[in-house]
């Protein structure tokens, strides 16, 4: 039983630790579009409780914002060496928008 609740605080952390990320989308419309993670949580993908599968929601601060983001699974977007220094849960689109433009925009990675 403790085993199973270390489990779970350690992949809490790793989520955790996401939060604020700089990702670019790997397929469809968010194709090479840069964007950071501003929530994660897990969700019942099952009638079950074992079937969870933990979701990221990504904005941009343009097409994407901070208050309607869009929800993802991990495989569709790839990690970048970047991330928002501060509180994501107090930045502004405007604050996104800063951060990605030389991304997105310009000589990014």
């Amino acid at each position: 039983m403790e085993l199973e609740n270390l489990s779970e605080k350690l992949n809490e952390d790793l989520h955790e630790d996401l939060l604020g990320r700089v990702v670019v989308g790997n397929s469809g419309h968010d194709r090479g579009l840069f964007s950071v993670i501003v929530k994660i949580t897990p969700e019942n993908v099952s009638g079950d409780s074992h079937g969870k599968e933990i979701r990221y929601y990504i904005a941009d601060g343009r097409r994407r914002k901070i208050s309607n983001p869009k929800a993802k699974n991990r495989r569709h977007f790839t990690l970048v060496n970047c991330r928002f220094y501060g509180d994501v849960s107090t930045a502004t689109d405007k604050d996104l928008r800063r951060l990605l433009h030389k991304y997105n925009f310009g000589k990014g990675v």
